[in-house]
């Protein structure tokens, strides 16, 4: 009994993770935003060509690192009764990617083009059109919350523990233009949103749980871009297929 209210007590003093620890195992692998390219080939390709150039970001909507903050925390001590919740804010960015994430932007939009756009890809800037990107923001953000109670008697004793993560938001901002002979002729902004499914896992496993939801947040990271290429593409293929 006395090994167990000890034991108890450590639950109740250390159960809840520090938002560091969260933010070490959250960022402790690093995850691939590469995806399949699923949308349908066009065989037939027009006598335009397009050059994608460099990527951009807005540094000030995009920080490097992955950041968690504690939004609301409290304990409950009571003489046979203890109950305790911390709820943080966990920010999934660049540094959770493995790739060259503009780089990897840039190479993307060029398949896409190449795969599912009547506009033949040019890798010089002698192309007959130049697109020019800007990533305004790419960040998913979700909640991890902690909670637990426990009761002691001199006959009976009761604890209960959970860590829950998500589900957190995924949102890609890009602005893109399109010029031709040096002049802007297309522009416009897009938003795209997806989001992650909720993750319950016992204490035992609360590093796994974090690990688990870093990889989920990349992965919607990686939703985002895969739709919102897409659509882009099909966007920019329109825009030209009607204006020349």
């Amino acid at each position: 009994m006395k090994n167990t209210f000890y034991l108890i007590v450590l639950f109740v003093f250390f159960g809840c993770a520090s938002p560091q620890t969260i933010l070490t195992n959250l960022t402790k692998n690093s995850h691939s935003v590469a995806y399949l390219y699923e949308s349908k080939k066009v065989e037939q390709k027009s006598a335009f060509s397009i050059y994608v150039d460099d990527i951009s970001i807005d540094t000030l909507n995009n920080p490097m690192n992955a950041a968690v903050y504690k939004e609301t925390g409290w304990f409950l001590p009571l003489l046979f009764f203890n109950a305790w919740k911390s709820k943080n804010t966990c920010v999934q960015v660049n540094n959770m990617i493995q790739e060259d994430l503009l780089l990897f932007i840039k190479n993307a939009f060029s398949n896409e083009f190449k795969r599912s756009s009547a506009l033949s890809i040019d890798t010089s800037s002698s192309a007959d059109f130049i697109l020019k990107i800007k990533v305004n923001k790419l960040q998913t953000e979700g909640p991890y919350v902690c909670s637990g109670f426990f009761y002691i008697t001199p006959f009976v004793y009761g604890l209960s523990y959970s860590d829950k993560a998500g589900p957190a938001l995924s949102v890609l901002s890009i602005s893109y233009e399109v010029y031709k002979n040096n002049t802007c002729i297309y522009s416009k902004s897009k938003t795209f949103q997806e989001k992650t499914q909720p993750i319950k896992k016992l204490y035992s496993n609360t590093f796994l749980l974090q690990q688990a939801y870093g990889a989920s947040m990349v992965e919607a990271s990686s939703t985002n871009l895969r739709n919102g290429i897409h659509t882009v593409v099909q966007d920019i293929n329109t825009f030209v297929t009607k204006n020349n």
